[in-house]
C-alpha cells in the first residue's frame, strides 16, 4: 500500500511523463488504443488512460497492480485538480493516425 505522498509523487510522475509525451516527445512510449481507452508503455513505464462509466482514470502499472487516479488530488506537486475526461484523448488519437 502506497502512503498518500508516495501516491500523489506516483500520479504527478505518470502525468508530467504523459504531457510530454502529448506535447511532442513521440519517442517516450509506444501507445495502442484498448476497447476502454489508451495503453502507454515503454521499458520503464506502463500508463492506461481508461475509461469506466462515464470518467476516465489515470492508470499507473506496476507489475501486477494498477493504481488509479481520477484528478481531484490537489496536494503538492500539483498546483490545482485535473479533469483525465477528454484531456489527452484527441492527442492519443492524432499520435495513433501519425505512427500508422
Amino acid at each position: 500500500m502506497l502512503s498518500e505522498k508516495e501516491s500523489t509523487q506516483l500520479e504527478f510522475n505518470a502525468y508530467e511523463l504523459i504531457n510530454k509525451f502529448v506535447n511532442g516527445d513521440y519517442w517516450l512510449f509506444t501507445i495502442n488504443k484498448l476497447k476502454n481507452g489508451y495503453n502507454l508503455e515503454n521499458t520503464e513505464y506502463h500508463f492506461k488512460v481508461i475509461k469506466e462509466d462515464i470518467c476516465y482514470y489515470l492508470v499507473v502499472v506496476i507489475g501486477e497492480k494498477e493504481y488509479f487516479f481520477d484528478g481531484k488530488n490537489e496536494k503538492s506537486p500539483f498546483r490545482c485538480s485535473r479533469n483525465y475526461n477528454g484531456e489527452w484523448q484527441i492527442y492519443f488519437e492524432t499520435i495513433l493516425e501519425n505512427t500508422v
